[in-house]
């Protein structure tokens, strides 16, 4: 068996997480407390950051 030789991508893994922390705040937004919003105001500039950055042609 031979292992897989090719880079991983650790843009992609940090947009997966933008993703997934801003999915959460939209949904305890909308349940528990407003409050939760303001964590978009992180996570929307950062996952457009990380979208100019790591994109592949």
């Amino acid at each position: 068996m031979y292992r897989n030789q090719r880079p991983v991508s650790i843009g992609k893994a940090i947009a997966i997480q933008l993703v997934l922390i801003s999915a959460i705040a939209l949904q305890d937004g909308m349940v528990a407390d407003p409050e939760w919003y303001s964590l978009l105001w992180i996570t929307i500039p950062l996952l457009l950051i990380c979208g100019f950055l790591y994109e592949e042609d």
